[in-house]
């Protein structure tokens, strides 16, 4: 059975995807929560949010680089360097106030600038500030701007989106939510109206009123977009009925669309059982929904049934969240049925499902899209993992995003971020100096050269890597001139130099290719 909530199902409706520039913002039906849930759990992955932005971390890094697991085949187990970031903190915070990237120039084997966020948060830890800058002719030129508020529940109130023109700040696209209560503190109305770069002004866009009966023992939402070209008024989309539980909880519905040529409602979608664990942000546990049968997408609204419908079961959806209300596993669940000369056989059929997991950081390292084949029996058919390898301290030492291809090839390496903690990670003593080496070509493929006009006797010269292990040593005595060093034997990344006499020691640093 084709119906208008299977091609919801279908569609890509969740706007984290979407450019900010281009979006607009619309207030999601109840409905269409579920059509996300059960979206993201058929399509998998398709972008993912694990670059060093999005990354927690309990220190601050020197510096990060980025190693390419990608080639015209799909996969360098190596990996290639490409890219260098170059974050900065708050002097009280983990949290980045600035990161600077650089991506390695093939024609000199050198780091070029390219692009700086600069970053401010709330109380909370979210982003409401974030300036991005292009290095051009040797400076740092401002291009766009977002900025964002949020309400007290973490509801996004606006987003601002400028670019830079003329040493000016010009909004060419946001969006803002207008939130109404009553004396209860009950919501009564949601509004979001768009800036519109045409008009320069803010336009009404989408809106929810509430409706609630005596007692608050049911509401109804009402869903409308603005029609500005005929109407220039409010025009109803979908309608949603809910009974409230004791604690004002939705405990089943109804789901409505409108029928725009004998305007009036027909029923599309029936939530019999609901069950919660955070009503506020509308993440249940539990769901259960019947669709109506004698709906019929090419047929006109008119035509459709509106009168003793025809319930049939269509979906169940089992939701777990942690403690922090993170959504962390979920079963998606269709009705069966299918005749045979004995009868019908009517049962709910596990289709597919969801599985999230996260560090001591609260970063997620674990996204997995299975489908159901047999009992206890499963085919990842999308997913990622995130390998993280961490600290003494428990911080983060690097770590290789991984993407799900295919059953045959199973998970390949994508990207890899190694991060440099320049005291901590290399086990050096506190006392030392990094500007005071000489170190060309670097990067470096093949061969390096060291000197130092800070030692003039004999010294010792030890190499190590980012665990601190020693992967060279040899002595100098040929102070004063460059030392060749042959690094092919290295892997690619990041090491430290160290060159040592019986007055003092050096450090600085070196990338391998």
């Amino acid at each position: 059975m084709k119906t208008l909530f299977s091609i919801f199902l279908m569609s890509v409706v969740l706007s984290a995807q979407s450019n900010p520039v281009e979006q607009k913002r619309v207030i999601p039906k109840f409905k269409d929560r579920i059509n996300m849930e059960v979206d993201k759990t058929q399509k998998g992955i398709k972008s993912t949010d694990e670059g060093t932005l999005h990354i927690k971390n309990s220190a601050k890094a020197d510096s990060i680089y980025v190693y390419n697991h990608y080639n015209d085949e799909w996969k360098n187990s190596d990996g290639n360097l490409i890219m260098r970031e170059m974050p900065k903190y708050p002097a009280d915070s983990f949290v980045l106030s600035e990161l600077e990237t650089s991506y390695l120039m093939d024609e000199n084997n050198s780091f070029e600038k390219y692009m700086k966020q600069l970053i401010e948060y709330d109380d909370e830890g979210r982003i409401t500030r974030m300036e991005t800058q292009f290095w051009f002719e040797n400076n740092w030129r401002p291009e766009y701007l977002e900025t964002m508020e949020f309400y007290p529940d973490g509801t996004e109130k606006k987003y601002e989106y400028y670019s830079y023109y003329e040493s000016n700040w010009i909004m060419i696209f946001g969006f803002r939510t207008q939130i109404e209560f009553n004396e209860d503190n009950m919501v009564i109305s949601k509004t979001i109206e768009y800036f519109s770069d045409y008009d320069k002004e803010w336009v009404p866009n989408y809106k929810t009123d509430y409706y609630y009966g005596e007692n608050y023992s049911d509401v109804t939402l009402t869903y409308s977009y603005f029609d500005s070209y005929e109407l220039n008024d409010w025009y109803p989309e979908y309608k949603e009925h809910f009974i409230l539980n004791e604690n004002r909880e939705w405990e089943s519905g109804v789901g409505y669309f409108w029928d725009w040529e004998n305007e009036n409602w027909i029923p599309e979608i029936k939530f019999t059982q609901l069950a919660w664990h955070n009503f506020a942000k509308l993440q249940y546990t539990y769901l259960e929904a019947q669709i109506n049968n004698d709906i019929n997408d090419w047929k006109l609204p008119s035509e459709n049934k509106k009168d003793d419908v025809s319930w049939v079961n269509y979906i169940k959806l089992i939701v777990e969240f942690d403690e922090l209300d993170r959504h962390i596993y979920s079963e998606v669940y269709y009705w069966y049925n299918e005749g045979d000369d004995e009868g019908f056989n009517n049962e709910w059929m596990l289709s597919i499902r969801y599985i999230a997991e996260f560090d001591h950081l609260g970063n997620i390292f674990k996204k997995i899209f299975e489908a159901y084949v047999a009992e206890d029996e499963y085919e990842i058919f999308s997913g990622m993992f995130v390998d993280f390898i961490y600290n003494e301290d428990n911080s983060i030492s690097s770590y290789v995003i991984n993407y799900y291809y295919s059953d045959w090839k199973g998970f390949e390496p994508a990207l890899e971020y190694e991060y440099f903690y320049y005291s901590e990670d290399t086990n050096l003593t506190p006392d030392i100096t990094v500007d005071k080496i000489t170190i060309y070509p670097n990067p470096a493929s093949s061969v390096i050269y060291i000197s130092s006009e800070n030692l003039n006797e004999q010294y010792k010269l030890t190499i190590f890597n980012l665990s601190g292990q020693i992967v060279y040593n040899s002595e100098i005595s040929q102070y004063g001139n460059p030392e060749a060093i042959d690094v092919n034997f290295l892997k690619s990344g990041c090491y430290i130099i160290q060159l040592q006499n019986k007055n003092r020691t050096l450090n600085s640093r070196f990338i391998k290719n």
